[in-house]
């Protein structure tokens, strides 16, 4: 009966309205420039009976957080989604990325999938709760986050004014293609800059090439990088030779190329001692030309995974069998999330779950189902009303 009684509160319309809105705001990051949509779900959230307040943290940026009171019996379920975007990319768009088009069921455009219409089915699931008047024994927290994309800053700031401060579980709405995961890959950028000596391409003994020794370093880190162990969720880290640039012109000896890599990460791998050999292969390779380098971190984040056996976990499976589809035991992401931040700060529990599939985020064209919005809402809601009802 409950189930039913939430059903009759998620309606298609305004899934798709919101969805639709939400991607016609421009929130890619960089910049970011979340508030504007973030004073918008305010409103929109007030007509669909849910109390939200914008949360700024500068003039252009901010998070928005939205609390169900409940009894105070249990501890608190915090569902999680971002609001800004990744840029559109170079390739051509068939569909407009900001017009978000509605075509066979499909809604286009920059974040349908990563995740604004996650983020909607969220927002459309607690006020379903809120309708249906299920007594909540615990509060449900909507914590919409600014700049996921580049620094999880908006999460941050949730952390550092203790607004998530009582919760007792996680979810993430990332696109999952309607799957329950319990664990997500971490991450370690690194930045390297080999700084040499400009000179007339004619007389190339003159300066010192900061290309070449860079490409000796990358034949080094293929040749280093063999995956040491493997997670049996998320399989086996990885890495990428992500950018590379140097040099402005042909006949001139390149003083400068930077290269920046990105490895996956997995529990129990040694991060440390793998930025400490990329050091070392990386002064060797200075060294063939007599350069100077240098070298950083970028991005740094913490694999993070939760015992697909945790009750929590559990239930979330029990709802996903009874609206969505059979998924016997919990999968994992590749990706890195919000929860990177928030699940070790909170000591809790973490599912990420949502509707789109994760092959369409940051691609050209992305879109996310109609029908995959609604039975993720349908899901959010079920599992909160069993959580804390």
């Amino acid at each position: 009966m409950l189930k039913e009684n939430l059903s009759a509160h998620i309606g298609e319309a305004a899934l798709i309205d919101l969805t639709r809105e939400m991607i016609r705001f421009n929130t890619i990051n960089p910049p970011g420039d979340e508030i504007s949509l973030a004073r918008r779900l305010v409103k929109r959230m007030a007509e669909l009976g849910l109390d939200a307040e914008v949360k700024p943290f500068s003039e252009t940026r901010a998070n928005v957080l939205c609390r169900l009171t409940g009894a105070g019996t249990r501890p608190a379920l915090v569902f999680c989604g971002h609001i800004d975007t990744v840029p559109f990319g170079s390739e051509k768009w068939q569909y407009d990325p900001l017009a978000a088009e509605v075509v066979d069921g499909r809604i286009y455009g920059r974040g349908a999938a990563d995740m604004k219409g996650g983020v909607a089915a969220m927002i459309v699931a607690a006020s379903a709760i809120r309708r249906a008047g299920v007594q909540l024994q615990g509060d449900l927290v909507l914590a919409l986050t600014a700049g996921e994309e580049v620094d999880s800053i908006g999460a941050a700031h949730f952390l550092q004014e203790g607004l998530l401060a009582g919760a007792g579980a996680l979810i993430i709405a990332e696109p999952t293609g309607l799957e329950i995961c319990c664990a997500e890959k971490g991450a370690l950028w690194l930045e390297i800059i080999m700084s040499g000596k400009a000179a007339h391409a004619s007389s190339p003994h003159l300066g010192k090439n900061a290309i070449v020794p860079m490409a000796a370093l990358v034949q080094s880190l293929k040749k280093w990088f063999t995956p040491p162990l493997s997670h049996p969720l998320l399989g086996v880290p990885t890495m990428n030779i992500g950018t590379i640039e140097g040099g402005f012109k042909t006949n001139v000896v390149p003083d400068r190329c930077r290269l920046t890599v990105d490895f996956r990460t997995i529990p129990g791998q040694n991060v440390t001692s793998m930025r400490q050999t990329v050091e070392t292969l990386t002064r060797e390779a200075a060294e063939l030309e007599g350069v100077e380098w240098d070298l950083r971190i970028i991005n740094e984040r913490e694999p993070v995974s939760t015992s697909p056996d945790d009750p929590f976990v559990q239930l979330c499976l029990k709802s996903l069998r009874g609206i969505a589809r059979d998924q016997s035991a919990a999968g994992a992401v590749s990706y890195y999330t919000d929860g990177a931040v928030l699940a070790p700060a909170l000591r809790t529990p973490m599912v990420i779950f949502g509707p789109g599939e994760a092959v369409c985020a940051h691609q050209a064209d992305e879109w996310v189902g109609v029908e995959s919005l609604r039975l993720a809402a349908m899901v959010y809601a079920d599992i909160a009303a069993r959580l804390l009802g």
